[in-house]
Order: C-alpha cells, then sequence, then structure tokens
C-alpha cells in the first residue's frame, strides 16, 4: 500500500504542477518591469561598446609584468659586449634590476605626464588601473622573476657540479 500512496502523491504532485494561475499585475508594476529590463539592457550594451572602443585604442590590457621583465633583460642581454663567452650569473642578474627600474620609471612617468592608461577587465567589466596598482603588479612580478631566476642558477650549478 505504501508503493500505491507514494505513486498516487507523485500523480498528485504532477497534477498540481500542471494547474493554471491567474496573476494580475498593476499598471506601475508593468511600467517598473519594462523599465528594467530596459535599463539592464542598455547597461549591457554600454559596457559591450565601452569595452569595444578600449580594446580599439588598446588600453584595456593584461599586462604580463614578468614577461616584460624577462623581453626587458633579453634585450639587455644581447646588447651586453659580448667579449666573454657568456654572461655570468651577477651579469644576469643585473640585468633583471635594470629591467625592472625601466619599466618602473615608464609607469611612473607615464602617469605624472598623464600619457599612461591601462584599463584592466574584471568581474564589474573594464576599469583603470591605479598607479599604485600598477607599481604593485610590477612588483609582484619582479619578486617571482628574481625567486624563478635564483631557483634556475642553482639548479644549473647543482647540475653542472654533478657533470664536471
Amino acid at each position: 500500500t505504501d508503493k500505491v500512496q507514494k505513486g498516487n502523491s507523485q500523480t498528485n504532485e504532477k497534477h498540481t504542477v500542471g494547474q493554471s494561475v491567474k496573476l494580475s499585475i498593476s499598471n506601475e508594476g508593468l511600467e517598473y518591469y519594462r523599465n528594467r529590463i530596459q535599463q539592464s539592457g542598455q547597461e549591457k550594451y554600454d559596457d559591450v561598446v565601452q569595452r569595444k572602443e578600449l580594446l580599439a585604442s588598446k588600453k584595456i590590457s593584461d599586462i604580463d609584468y614578468s614577461y616584460e621583465i624577462q623581453k626587458k633583460a633579453a634585450q639587455q642581454n644581447q646588447n651586453v659586449d659580448t667579449g666573454k663567452s657568456a654572461l655570468n650569473i651577477t651579469d644576469k642578474a643585473n640585468n633583471y634590476v635594470k629591467a625592472y627600474a625601466e619599466l618602473y620609471d615608464e609607469i611612473v612617468k607615464g602617469y605624472e605626464n598623464g600619457t599612461r592608461e591601462i584599463y584592466v577587465a574584471d568581474e564589474n567589466g573594464p576599469r583603470k588601473l591605479t598607479k599604485d596598482e600598477e607599481l604593485s603588479n610590477l612588483d609582484a612580478a619582479y619578486k617571482k622573476t628574481v625567486d624563478d631566476f635564483v631557483t634556475m642558477e642553482t639548479t644549473n650549478q647543482h647540475a653542472r657540479g654533478i657533470i664536471g
């Protein structure tokens, strides 16, 4: 009998769901609902237009500061007078410091003279980065780059010790 009661209760639930309900919404409620949908759609459209303009102007960016540091350091490594067979660890480390300093100056000067305008897109849409945010991102990337460099050089020295 329990199975029959369960079956009937499921049938009753299905039957209840299928019943229609009358609902009336006041004119003010309908107007509010229309305006709300229209505003929501307009905000989304405006966000899309703004993002498109920022992308076209190349002002919106997800700057990989670690990559920028690596790139500048590599350029400096190439520019060094290579009368030696290879750069030593100190030369490479100094080039990372120079790369960081160049990027730091580039950011600070850009904000000082008003020519630097970098936007990022987050969960709230595009927003302009502050100088402090950019410098903080650069600092974090530099620390990671230096840690990676130290790890790599330590591994290389260990390998040379085994080989040689």
